[in-house]
């Protein structure tokens, strides 16, 4: 499967997981999953606005759906930034 941009393939990632990810049941809790985080979310804290102080870039390879880059930081004008 290959995607013309970050956002196609976002939006297959998130069909996929409406569809199918969240209506799972967890092999460990024998839960929903999407039951289980409505549940964790009025206790989750927003992430910072700045990025972590410990956060460097690098070159890495990207590897989606088949579609594979080595590039740099960029792809197709997304900074790509590993913690």
């Amino acid at each position: 499967m290959r995607f013309e941009s970050l956002e196609q393939a976002q939006a297959y990632l998130d069909r996929w997981e409406e569809r199918w990810a969240d209506t799972r049941i967890h092999g460990t809790t024998k839960r929903q999953v999407a039951a289980m985080f409505a549940e964790e979310k009025p206790h989750l804290l927003p992430l910072p606005l700045e990025p972590f102080r410990d956060s460097r870039q690098r070159e890495v390879l990207i590897s989606f759906c088949g579609f594979r880059t080595n590039r740099g930081l960029a792809w197709r004008g997304y900074l790509i930034t590993d913690v």
